[in-house]
């Protein structure tokens, strides 16, 4: 059954001795370059430009959106640069978002958790509940989490950080029985802080060299590479002794 939650609401947490993994769907099993593509080419023509055919020749989708912008529109305008942002936020929110793909891997990894080592999974996001709701929906993912993390509207990504810790500081469990899964180098972060496992998703947005100035427990360059990880976290037994208040 999943949960929309709030800030101040707490999770109901399963059985005892369970398993939990927090995962943004959208970083860990979508590969956004449909979406992005379509958002860029929406934005540029709305300010009077065109997506290059060969767009994605001297730059990376882990290029910072107003960097790509200066050279795709071959400009230094801030406020042009600006608009086009703008209007690339609007059209991925808009459609982008449900234009991705799966990744190889994604779905074998996730009946992977749910059948073999039984861990609950825990969607964590910034989207708000409808948009988050819609995209497990458009991705076949609707009964893999068992909860969603996420305020009812959408909000500014920096609310993830405080979403994830409070589920963790008021769920009474373990922080040996928690595992992240995420390339957001603040929650990355948090991990080390709330003691908890992570793995780090190096095919995400964050730079690899920030990635391994984290030192989070693995860096994975696959979905197929989380599998490989996961096995040995989830096969440790949940350590007694200090709990999360």
């Amino acid at each position: 059954m999943q949960q929309i939650l709030d800030p101040g609401h707490r999770l109901e947490m399963g059985r005892a001795g369970q398993k939990h993994a927090i995962f943004d769907a959208e970083s860990l099993l979508l590969d956004p370059t449909r979406g992005v593509k379509h958002s860029l080419r929406c934005a540029l023509y709305d300010v009077g430009h065109k997506l290059p055919d060969d767009a994605f020749r001297h730059w990376s989708l882990r290029t910072p959106l107003r960097d790509a912008f200066s050279i795709l529109l071959r400009s230094q305008d801030q406020l042009c640069i600006a608009e086009a942002c703008a209007r690339y936020f609007h059209h991925y929110d808009e459609t982008g978002r449900y234009l991705c793909t799966l990744r190889p891997g994604s779905l074998q990894l996730l009946f992977k958790l749910a059948a073999e080592w039984r861990v609950e999974l825990h969607y964590l996001t910034h989207i708000g509940a409808d948009a988050a709701s819609r995209l497990l929906d458009v991705y076949g993912l609707q009964h893999f989490p068992r909860s969603i993390i996420t305020p009812e509207q959408q909000c500014a990504p920096g609310i993830r950080l405080p979403l994830m810790e409070h589920v963790i500081e008021n769920s009474g469990e373990p922080p040996s029985s928690w595992l992240l899964l995420s390339d957001h180098p603040c929650e990355l972060l948090a991990a080390r802080r709330l003691h908890l496992r992570a793995i780090a998703l190096g095919y995400g947005r964050a730079p690899l060299p920030t990635l391994c100035e984290l030192r989070p427990s693995a860096i994975a360059a696959s979905v197929a590479d989380v599998a490989v990880c996961l096995g040995g976290f989830l096969r440790e037994p949940l350590s007694e002794g200090q709990r999360v208040h």
